[in-house]
This record gives C-alpha cells, sequence and structure tokens, in this order.
C-alpha cells in the first residue's frame, strides 16, 4: 500500500515495492530498499609492499583456513596498515575499513555507516547499541566481508566492531591486545624492514619520486636506511624530503609520522617519562637508571617503561642477564622523542634529570669496581665505606663485571656529559671504573681510551697530579693492548716521573712493571727482565699486603719473561738456567698472591700457569695439575685471556706426554674461547 499524504513519500515500512500505475503529479522520493545488494571498496590503496611476503603469505593461510580474527602489532610506521589492505584487497563479499586512531565517530557510528554501506536503509539502523550490534551480526553472518580495524587500542574495541564469524577481520595495533587469545585470535608481530630491504624500498621511493639514485649514492643510501630504522613510512618520508624540489637536509622528522599519534594519547607522566629517557647517553638502560633519571621508585619506573613499550614507544633489548630486562628508544623515535622534550620539558627539569642520573652513576660504578677488584687498596677503602649501606648489596666478581659490562656504556656516556658540563672530578671518577673490565678484558680498549685522555685532560685542568699519574698509567696499559707500544712506553714513563715527584715508590714501581709489559709484548725479553728487576727490588722495599702482592705480581711477570727467553725464536731452545729461574719466581709469586691476595683468582691464576709451563719443560710431574688448577681459577675468576694461555700450555703438555686427543678437544675449545674474546 501506499501513504496518501502530500508529499508522496513511501516509507520502507509501508511498502516494499512501489509501482507506478498512472502519471503521479509532483515528486516521488523513494529510499533505497533494504535489499539491494552492495559491494563497498573502503580498503585504502595499496602501494607496492617490499619485504613482507612470507608473512603474508602465512596471514592469508591462516584467514582461509584456520581463523577468522588476526592482530597484527608493530610500531607506528612499520607498515600494518599496508600489508593489512594487501591481504584483504582481494577478498569478495565486500570491504569495510576503520581508523580508530584518526575516527571521531563512535563505535556504534561507525557499524552503523558499515551497516548503510552493505546496503541497509538507514531508517531500518537502529540508535540503539545493543539493537545495532545484533542486526550487524545478522547482516554479516549472511555474507563473508573483510573487515579492517586499524589502530585499535583496546580488546573491546575490536569486539564491538568485529563482524560474525563469516567475515574476516584483520586489525592493526601498538598494542599486543592479548585480551582478544580467548575470542580465537591469531597474534603476529610485524618486524622493521632489513637494511638490505629498506634501501631497495628507498630505492624505489625516489625513483617513483622522480629522483633515482646513481651507482655512487650506495653510502648516502645505507645511512638514510640505517636512519630510519627499518619503518616504511620513515623511509618514504626521507624520500619524498629528498626528492623536494626546496631540499630539506633534516632527518626524517617522526613527528610527521603516526609516532605523534602515539605520543598525543600519553598520560602526562608517560609523556615526560618518554622525553626525559632520550637523556640518557647510552644505547639502552635498565629500569634502576631509568627510576633515577624520572626521580621515581624501582617500581613505578617499571611500570612506566611497561606502558611505553604497550604504546610501542620504546623496545627491549635484552632480558636476560645480571639486570633482568634493557630497554632504548628505537633510533627511528629519537629524533620525535628529542623534538618532544626540547618543545615540552623545560630546561631546568633537564639539567635536574641529568644531575639526578650523574649523581647516581659515580658511587654506582666505584662500587661495583671496587667488588670486582676486592684486592686493590682503592677498592678495599670504597668496600669499608659502604659495606654496611643497604642500598650497596656486595656482589662477586662475576656478578660485579657483569653489571660494569652492562653499564658500560652509560659510565662512557656519562663521562662525556659531565666532561661537557664541566664536572672534571666526575670525568676521573668514572674513567677509573673502567679499569677492572680492563683486567679482564671484556671492553674494547681503543673505546676507553678517549675517556683515560678525558681524565687526563681534567686532572691537568684540576692541577691534579695523582689523577694524572694514574690516567697515564691507565692510558699506557690501554697502548700496548692495542700495539702502540712506543706510545706506551712514553704514557708510562711520563707516569713513573709523576709518580716520583709525588714521592710515591710503590706507584712508580708499578709503572715500570707496565713498561717491562710493552717491553715483553715487543719480544724485548733483555729490557723486560732490567725493568722487572728494577720494579721486583722496588716491592721488596715494601712491607705492605699491597706491596707483598705486587712483588708478588712481579715475579710473575718475571716467570714470564723468563719463559719467554726459554723460547727457541729468542734464544737456545729449553735453556735449563732460564726455566729454573722461572719456576722458582713463579712459585715464590703464587705464595705471596695466596698470603696477601687470596681474592686475586686471576693472578694465582697466572702464576700456576707459568709454574705448570716451566715444570712441564722440566719433565715435572706435577706440571698438569698446576696447568688444571689455573684453568679453574681463571673460569671462576672469569679471566678470560689466562683461561686462554693456560688451555695452550695443557694442550702442549698434553701432546709432549702423546694425549693427542685431548689436547686437540683442548685447542677447539681454546679456539673457540679466543674466537668469542676478538668479537
Amino acid at each position: 500500500m501506499v501513504d496518501s499524504n502530500p508529499h508522496n513519500i513511501a516509507s520502507a515500512d509501508l511498502a516494499t515495492t512501489i509501482v507506478q500505475i498512472s502519471t503521479i503529479q509532483g515528486h516521488l522520493n523513494l529510499g533505497a530498499p533494504a535489499g539491494i545488494p552492495a559491494m563497498p571498496r573502503q580498503i585504502p590503496p595499496v602501494a607496492p609492499l617490499v619485504d613482507r611476503n612470507d608473512i603474508r603469505a602465512i596471514m592469508t593461510r591462516h584467514l582461509r583456513e584456520v581463523r577468522s580474527l588476526l592482530v597484527l602489532t608493530g610500531p607506528a610506521g612499520i607498515g600494518k596498515t599496508l600489508l593489512a589492505s594487501h591481504i584483504l584487497a582481494g577478498t569478495g563479499g565486500g570491504q569495510l575499513y576503520a581508523d580508530l586512531a584518526w575516527s571521531t565517530s563512535s563505535l556504534l557510528g561507525i557499524r552503523s555507516g558499515w551497516l548503510r554501506a552493505l546496503g541497509v536503509h538507514r531508517d531500518l539502523v537502529p540508535d540503539d547499541d545493543a539493537e545495532n550490534r545484533a542486526l550487524w551480526h545478522t547482516v554479516t553472518a549472511q555474507r563473508a566481508v573483510a573487515v579492517l580495524i586499524d589502530g585499535a587500542s583496546s580488546a573491546e574495541q575490536v569486539t564491538a566492531l568485529r563482524p560474525s564469524t563469516a567475515g574476516a577481520t584483520i586489525v592493526t595495533s601498538r598494542r599486543p591486545l592479548l585480551d582478544l587469545t580467548g575470542a580465537g585470535a591469531r597474534r603476529f608481530d610485524l618486524p622493521p624492514l632489513s637494511l638490505a630491504d629498506a634501501i631497495e624500498l628507498l630505492r624505489d621511493a625516489l625513483t617513483r619520486a622522480g629522483q633515482p639514485p646513481q651507482p655512487e649514492d650506495g653510502t648516502m643510501l645505507t645511512e638514510m636506511a640505517k636512519a630510519c630504522g627499518g619503518l616504511p613510512l620513515a623511509l618514504h618520508l626521507t624520500a619524498a624530503n629528498t626528492a623536494s624540489t626546496t631540499p630539506d637536509n633534516r632527518p626524517p622528522n617522526v613527528l610527521e609520522c603516526p609516532v605523534s599519534r602515539a605520543y598525543d594519547s600519553l598520560s602526562g607522566p608517560l609523556a615526560r617519562a618518554w622525553r626525559l629517557l632520550t637523556l640518557i647517553p647510552a644505547s639502552d638502560f635498565d629500569t634502576e637508571a631509568a627510576a633515577t633519571l624520572l626521580d621515581t621508585s624501582p617500581t613505578q619506573a617499571r611500570d612506566l617503561l611497561a606502558a611505553l613499550h604497550t604504546a610501542r614507544l620504546i623496545q627491549a633489548t635484552r632480558q636476560d642477564g645480571p639486570t633482568p630486562i634493557r630497554w632504548q628508544i628505537p633510533d627511528a623515535l629519537k629524533p620525535a622523542a628529542a623534538e618532544a622534550r626540547d618543545q615540552d620539558e623545560p630546561i631546568d627539569q633537564q639539567e635536574q634529570a641529568l644531575d639526578r642520573l650523574l649523581d647516581w652513576i659515580r658511587p654506582a660504578a666505584q662500587w661495583a669496581a671496587a667488588c670486582a677488584t676486592p684486592y686493590r687498596s682503592t677498592s678495599q677503602h670504597v668496600l669499608a665505606a659502604n659495606r654496611s649501606s643497604p642500598d650497596r648489596p656486595e656482589l662477586t666478581t662475576p656478578a660485579a663485571l657483569d653489571w660494569l659490562a652492562d653499564q658500560h656504556d652509560l659510565i662512557t656516556g656519562c663521562l662525556q656529559t659531565a666532561e661537557d658540563r664541566g664536572a672534571f672530578h666526575l670525568v676521573i671518577a668514572l674513567a677509573t671504573t673502567g679499569w677492572p673490565l680492563a683486567l679482564h678484558h671484556l671492553i674494547d680498549p681503543q673505546r676507553w681510551f678517549t675517556g683515560d685522555q678525558a681524565a687526563l685532560q681534567a686532572a691537568e685542568l684540576l692541577d691534579d697530579t695523582e689523577a694524572a699519574a694514574r690516567a697515564l698509567d691507565r692510558l699506557g696499559v690501554w697502548a700496548r693492548r692495542t700495539g702502540n707500544h712506543n706510545r706506551a712506553i712514553d704514557y708510562l714513563t711520563r707516569a713513573a716521573d709523576q709518580w716520583a715527584l709525588l714521592g710515591n715508590p710503590f706507584r712508580q714501581a708499578e709503572s715500570r712493571r707496565r713498561i717491562g709489559h710493552v717491553h715483553l709484548a715487543q719480544g724485548h725479553i733483555e729490557e723486560a727482565l732490567e725493568m722487572f728487576e728494577q720494579a721486583r727490588s722496588a716491592f721488596e722495599q715494601i712491607h705492605s699486603d699491597q706491596g707483598k702482592r705486587s712483588l708478588g705480581l712481579t715475579l710473575i711477570d718475571l716467570a714470564t719473561a723468563h719463559l719467554a727467553a726459554d723460547h727457541p725464536s729468542h734464544l737456545a731452545p729449553y735453556q735449563d738456567t732460564h726455566t729454573q729461574h722461572a719456576i722458582a719466581a713463579a712459585e715464590r709469586g703464587y705464595e705471596l698472591i695466596l698470603a696477601h691476595a687470596p681474592l686475586d683468582q686471576t693472578s694465582q691464576a697466572r702464576a700456576l700457569v707459568a709454574r705448570g709451563e716451566a715444570s712441564a719443560r722440566l719433565d715435572h710431574d706435577d706440571a698438569l695439575d698446576s696447568l688444571r688448577r689455573a684453568l679453574g681459577l681463571a673460569e671462576q675468576a672469569g679471566a678470560v685471556s689466562v683461561r686462554i694461555k693456560a688451555m695452550s700450555a695443557l694442550a702442549e703438555t698434553l701432546l709432549r706426554l702423546g694425549e693427542e686427543d685431548t689436547a686437540a678437544a683442548i685447542m677447539i675449545e681454546r679456539h673457540m674461547l679466543a674466537t668469542g674474546l676478538r668479537t
């Protein structure tokens, strides 16, 4: 039937079909009936997809065979929307899209729009949320629509928009949305592009932008790709900036990417935390450092970091080791965070945060360094002063070395920051904390060399002769380890002269002993023996435990030099005189170390290696026992270089005894250990 109203309007609840029988005067307005089939195509246009074939194939198979709900996670700009669009672009039954990050519509409004797009008359779309959702499920149960829910922040949003089981749904989010697992969702985490694929994408984007790169641009493309951190959106922005008619040489501004949405959605404390974390002068950081910088408790810092990780604004770099987890701001997001910091964080707040970090790192690093080398006199002073503090639990040597190795980037970064701020006493204090790692060959000498150069300059500016002498000693050792023997002798000679001016014969003898090490490394055996003898004479006049320990170390050095002199490459093969001197010096050195520095397992191991090697050359029965004990002590102390030397001597001794298989196994293990040390 037709309503006889003067406006000639027929509503769908009164008639499903209207037939014109004769001429109708006036206007007749017809609403689209509910049964008109609609085929919406709302999925965003797709661009070329790089390095996503494997994950695309897996997700497509899951949609077709296993599950109808997939969650694609990853940081902003990683290409989640593009990949999802590629997967859903070929599906039939209609394609629906909603960008929850930008949309101002309610979930009810989004569903209503989708129902109208599927052909439901607007007058039949309920305003009541429950009725609207029921109609949505009814309609999507009858046709297999594909839905892309972009930028979801909660499982509730997905539940409200997900179609009936007949439809396929892909959800993109920066959050894991673990609550959807119970709803049968399968989650995929989208990784950044590899460097090679990032370069390929950048090259393609530049070509399409009308500025194809030339063969000589390879280095530039590599640097640009690295700066973008494998984020496709940052790569496209970089290509657009590079090809612009008004060149802009600044790095990709990630605030132009969807990162800004994540930052704008943060609460005040979270936004402040993200801004301030950019002040940490290291590639990564742990919860304790973050808590200090943010002036909060470790528990609160953990919560803040977890929330930033959920928002994909920081990432975990490691989840094992002495610190349970370490964090970093991805390289591609650092410009955005730094810009937000400069815009929104007052300078005085930034300065106070840095002050807190510097005030924390110095005593923490000195405490760990003291625990790593408890036999040193300076360490004993630190341990005695802090042992009763509840904030300073005493660490074993391996644990202390692990902590120092973990915080090495932070320590060197804070050293540079302190130098820039003119905090020269802090520069000197931080430079000394690398020494335990140097003793155990756990850090790159060339990298720390610059830190000790800064400490030397700081000491000279402060007219601190003692600090300058200590820095010269360390610089000499670093130079020896990097093969700069002439420079090493120069530094160590200057250090010995400084100690002489200060009237410190103990330190002067230590510097001369180190000069002997340089001569030994060069193969100048006679010069090394002379320097070691001078140091031995000086240490014999010092009756403290520290003096006796240094005397023991010098005797071990003498034993090593005598063994080198007895080597075929220097003098006649295996002269008994040098070997006898070596075994006597090693035995006495071992006894002194054991009596006056019982915690110094590394030096004990060195003494046993020298004694075992000499005993083997003299065919003594205790050679194997000494070398095996040396190997065990070196392993306990974490002294990799001493372990390698002990393994070499042990394998050589076993070969002399005819145990080729055992010797071969030890040499294979030694090779693996040495390879790891070089790496």
